[in-house]
């Protein structure tokens, strides 16, 4: 009998960019935060959704208005625990729906 052997011939091919060690060190550290088991599999992710047509969002809008001063923070923590007490004594208004909260709105 005879058999013909087929070689499956590897389609893939190398890309290979030049970067700092630093960055390089800096985007692993990324991808790894992302989920992504290595910096290849990141751009092999990105790289798909590109010729794909898909948009590609890791969540990672820069706040430019940087953190909020501590006495923002603390205003806000008053509040929360003032919710907490008014929410105990049934002054907090609550809404099963939209439409509830807008009608309420509404006529204020």
């Amino acid at each position: 009998m005879y058999f013909d052997t087929i070689v499956a011939m590897s389609s893939t091919s190398r890309i290979t960019i030049p970067v700092d060690e630093n960055f390089r060190s800096q985007l692993a550290l990324k991808a790894s935060s992302l989920g992504f088991d290595s910096t290849q599999a990141m751009f092999r992710y990105v790289g798909r959704a590109l010729v794909d047509g898909r948009r590609v969002d890791f969540g990672e809008v820069e706040d430019s208005w940087g953190s909020p001063p501590q006495h923002v923070v603390e205003r806000w923590r008053q509040n929360a625990v003032e919710h907490e007490r008014d929410k105990a004594r049934g002054v907090v208004k609550s809404f099963t729906s939209s439409d509830d909260a807008l009608e309420y709105l509404n006529s204020l």
